[in-house]
């Protein structure tokens, strides 16, 4: 067995792997390539950061992220100062990250800035970038002329399905499902669409409370 693996611990294995070949290429990234010493280097720096912003033993670290060097880089510095590390997938939905760092205990969030609403082409590698999309913005299906996308806003103080012209990046709204702050409401909202785009079912959380005056206690 190669004396790479006889450690005890992951942290230990990437310590040793990186100080073997420094001149040695560890990643080629659009254009970009790092050796083993330039990667060594990059890893120490992001664990300062790490630590400066509380990450150490025991620390939940996500990181979400394409396939790239600094998604590598980021769980690698989480496993060196010794937290863990959960990776998203960044085709996974809102609800599924929110449920994912809530189960995994995450302290820190790390993702990738360049990261966006995208198109992908199906069983290809295609990708088209949609900038007329938010962070906050459900994509939930296509419109009926099959030209732009319709989607809700979460952070939106009232719930309607909203259109995103792909070509000129405008929105408009198509239907406003309930009105501005409604009494008792509040926006964990879901939205679902029918496959022509024309008609909508949501749910939403009610909170009812009911007030009692009480005497002679």
């Amino acid at each position: 067995m190669d004396t790479l693996y006889r450690t005890n611990t992951y942290a230990e294995v990437i310590r040793t792997a990186l100080g073997r070949y420094p001149s040695r290429t560890a990643f080629v990234h659009e254009g970009r390539t790092f050796t083993y010493a330039a990667t060594a280097a990059l890893l120490g720096r992001l664990m300062s950061v790490f630590a400066a912003h509380g990450v150490g033993k025991g620390s939940g670290v996500a990181v979400l992220s394409t396939n790239r060097p600094e998604a590598w880089l980021s769980s690698s510095a989480a496993v060196m100062l010794g937290g863990r590390y959960t990776a998203l997938h960044p085709l996974g939905s809102l609800d599924d990250f929110r449920y994912i760092c809530a189960d995994a205990d995450i302290h820190t969030l790390v993702f990738d800035p360049d990261m966006g609403p995208a198109l992908y082409t199906i069983g290809g590698t295609e990708v088209t970038p949609v900038p007329g999309l938010g962070s906050g913005d459900q994509p939930i299906g296509w419109s009926d002329d099959g030209r732009g996308i319709l989607f809700y806003r979460l952070a939106a103080p009232a719930l309607a399905v909203l259109r995103l012209d792909l070509a000129s990046g405008r929105t408009s709204v198509v239907r406003e499902l309930l009105s501005s702050s409604p009494s008792g409401m509040f926006g964990d909202y879901h939205v679902l669409a029918t496959p022509d785009g024309r008609s909508f079912a949501y749910n939403y959380l009610r909170q009812s409370n009911d007030l009692y005056l009480g005497e002679g206690f």
